[in-house]
Order: structure tokens, then C-alpha cells, then sequence
């Protein structure tokens, strides 16, 4: 999401960032790095994503308002990297989103907290619920967590 006009305030802005620099940081600390450099196929996998996000991130619809809704993606990161690893390719797209001009550096930490650390959280726990089921259907997997987790993310 591109808040696009609707420039958060100091207040909110200091809000996402005193929620996206801990989240971040945590998962920068506690990432998977040994598991992702073990395979080239992950390694591939987690470039194709850095490159990927920020272009699905960059083709929005524009509503009346200013605001830019665009899809998200951030469940299927989470889904194949875990949490830590998506917080990260998330946090590096938005950041490549403002390097080239099309996201506001204002609105970084709130657009970070609504594009990615929203979506990491409900897909988590939708995967939680579902690891509670005890049920190996694939569709409880690709239905429930995988529409289910993008659907209400957005």
C-alpha cells in the first residue's frame, strides 16, 4: 500500500517507527541465514523475491483518494521463508519502492507496518490455526492460509 497524498502525520510516524525498527531488527537477529545459504535453490528463490515485490508493489490501482492499493505477495513470501526472512525481503522492497522514488520516505515505517508486518502477522497466525487442525489437507493449507491469510491481510 502507497499512502500516496495522505502523508501520515509526526505522530504516526514516530508509531511506525518505534513498531517497524524493533520488528525488523528482531528479524534480521533471529533469521534463518544458514538455511538460506545452504541451498542455491532458496538463494535463488529469496532474490527472485527482492526483485519481484517491489515490482508487483509498484502496479497499483489508485483510488480517489490518493491512496495506491496493490497486491501484496507478502503471503507467499512468508509461506516459503517464514516470518523473519519475509519481514526482511518486505522491509527491502518498500525501502527500493522509496530509492527510486515512487514510495514517500514520511510514510516508510506506517506503509512498512500496513504492507508487510500486517501480513506477516495474520498469515502466521492463520498458519498456527491451521498447524492445530492436524489435518495434512493440502487445501486447508492453500485455501485457508494461502487465499485465506492474502485475503484478509488486504
Amino acid at each position: 500500500m502507497n499512502l500516496g497524498d495522505l502523508s501520515p502525520s509526526d505522530a504516526w510516524f514516530l508509531v511506525g517507527l518505534l513498531l517497524a525498527v524493533p520488528a525488523v531488527s528482531l528479524a534480521l537477529l533471529g533469521a534463518p541465514w544458514r538455511r538460506l545459504i545452504a541451498r542455491p535453490e532458496r538463494q535463488h528463490a529469496f532474490f527472485a523475491s527482492l526483485l519481484l515485490l517491489p515490482l508487483l508493489w509498484s502496479m497499483a490501482i489508485a483510488l480517489p483518494d490518493g491512496m495506491r492499493v496493490h497486491l501484496l505477495g507478502m503471503t507467499t513470501v512468508t509461506l516459503l521463508f517464514g516470518w523473519r526472512l519475509a519481514v526482511l525481503l518486505g522491509a527491502a522492497a518498500s525501502l527500493v519502492l522509496v530509492l527510486m522514488g515512487t514510495g514517500d520516505f514520511y510514510a516508510w515505517p506506517v506503509d512498512l507496518l500496513l504492507s508487510t508486518l500486517l501480513p506477516v502477522v495474520v498469515t502466521v497466525v492463520l498458519l498456527a490455526a491451521a498447524d492445530r487442525l492436524r489435518r495434512t489437507n493440502i487445501f486447508v493449507y492453500m485455501l485457508g492460509v494461502g487465499f485465506g491469510g492474502g485475503m484478509l491481510s488486504l
